[in-house]
Formats: C-alpha cells, sequence, structure tokens
C-alpha cells in the first residue's frame, strides 16, 4: 500500500486538490485505461482525507469525463478515446457576454448528436470565420443588438418587465464586451444610427459606455432607444 500523500495543500480545497493528483496518476500511466481505482477508504487513507473528500473528487473526474462508475464494481479508468467532457465554470454563466457563444455551442452539440455531421462542420466553419473577422463581428453585434432593442420594447409594452430586463442585461454585457474588442467598436462607430445613437453626440466618449448611458435612459423612459 502506498504511502499517505504529503501533498495535499492546507489552504486548498481538498476534493479538487486529490483529484488533480488522481488525474495526474492517470495521465502518468499510474492508473491505466480500464483498471478499477482504488476503493473510497484505500484513497481516503493514502491521502488522509475523509471519504466524503474522495467521493466529491471521484465526483469531479466522472463529471470531466476520466472515469465512469459502475455501481456495485466501482470506478474505472476511461482511454483517451473514450473521453467526452465540457466543463463550463460557474463565473462563465455570470458573465452576460458569454451566454450567447454557449447557445451556438449548445446548437453544435445538438446538430452533432442528431448525426448531423455536414451543417455541424458548416457552422464551426462559418464561426471561426466571424471570429477571426471584425467586420462580421461587427454584423452580428449590430443585428444582435437590433433584436434585443425591439425585443425590449415589445417587452414593455406586453408588461414584462422581468423579460425586458433580462434582454437589457445582455445588451449592457455586450456594450461591456467592446472593451476588449477595439476593432469591433472602431468599426461601429461608423454604425452608431443603426445601434440606435445620434451620429457624433458620444465624441471623445467610449461606445461602451455610450450605449450603457443610453440603455440607462431607455429604461428611464420605459422604451429602449
Amino acid at each position: 500500500m502506498r504511502e499517505r500523500s504529503s501533498s495535499i495543500g492546507v489552504f486548498e480545497a481538498l476534493p479538487g486538490r486529490v483529484a488533480s493528483l488522481l488525474s495526474r496518476e492517470i495521465q502518468t500511466g499510474g492508473f491505466k485505461p480500464g483498471h478499477r481505482l482504488p476503493t473510497e477508504q484505500q484513497l481516503a487513507d493514502r491521502f488522509g482525507v475523509s471519504r466524503n473528500v474522495v467521493r466529491e473528487a471521484v465526483a469531479q473526474l466522472r463529471a470531466d469525463g476520466v472515469i465512469e462508475a459502475r455501481q456495485g464494481v466501482g470506478a474505472f479508468v476511461l482511454a483517451p478515446e473514450q473521453r467526452a467532457a465540457i466543463r463550463i465554470d460557474r463565473d462563465t454563466l455570470m458573465d452576460g457576454d458569454n451566454m450567447e457563444r454557449l447557445f451556438e455551442l449548445r446548437c453544435i452539440l445538438e446538430a452533432e448528436a442528431a448525426g448531423r455531421s455536414g451543417p455541424m462542420m458548416d457552422a464551426m466553419a462559418h464561426e471561426a470565420k466571424v471570429r477571426a473577422d471584425p467586420n462580421l463581428r461587427a454584423d452580428r453585434f449590430v443585428e444582435r443588438w437590433q433584436q434585443l432593442s425591439q425585443d425590449r420594447d415589445r417587452l414593455y409594452r406586453a408588461g414584462d418587465m422581468t423579460g425586458r430586463e433580462k434582454a437589457g442585461k445582455e445588451m449592457a454585457g455586450m456594450a461591456k464586451s467592446l472593451e476588449r474588442d477595439p476593432q469591433v467598436e472602431s468599426i461601429l462607430r461608423g454604425r452608431e444610427r443603426e445601434l440606435g445613437l445620434e451620429m457624433g453626440m458620444g465624441r471623445g466618449r467610449d461606445l461602451g459606455h455610450q450605449l450603457t448611458h443610453e440603455l440607462g435612459i431607455g429604461r428611464d423612459r420605459g422604451l429602449s432607444r
């Protein structure tokens, strides 16, 4: 039986640390594909942690697609070609700018699951093209901004303040995203009217803040600009 590991950090989240150590052993061949992991008690003794910590660590590895659990038998290491998992950090979901990308990813994955590999590859190629071309990114920004602006007005007229607020938050996230994409911001400077702004009114002011300011005005008036 191996000695207990002394590399568990006191200030680190124990399940995550144990999962990292086990994952490293799997990658280096300590646990080979098809092999069963030691029992919870054996791993707890080895790392000097509780069985609950081990259970959470194993759950993380299962969520990452590294192992599979077989009820009543144990946890087994998967071969690299068998692993298929996508981890989305909690912080990612808090960023409104990421929600559209996650939706696009979902559409691609659903297309793949349905066996539509041709359209899936086309969608991926188009997405790569858009990300590489600031003019196409600007087109996407304007199209989405106009759609959300129309949605806000429609939701306001329908009395759906919750839905309207949600649309406004996505627009605010889009405005903030321009801080990370100066190429698109520069292009959009010539398309302010399409974004509901008066040409030249925000001269000397970054476009993201100008759009955010206009969102506030629209909220005060009860209609988006």
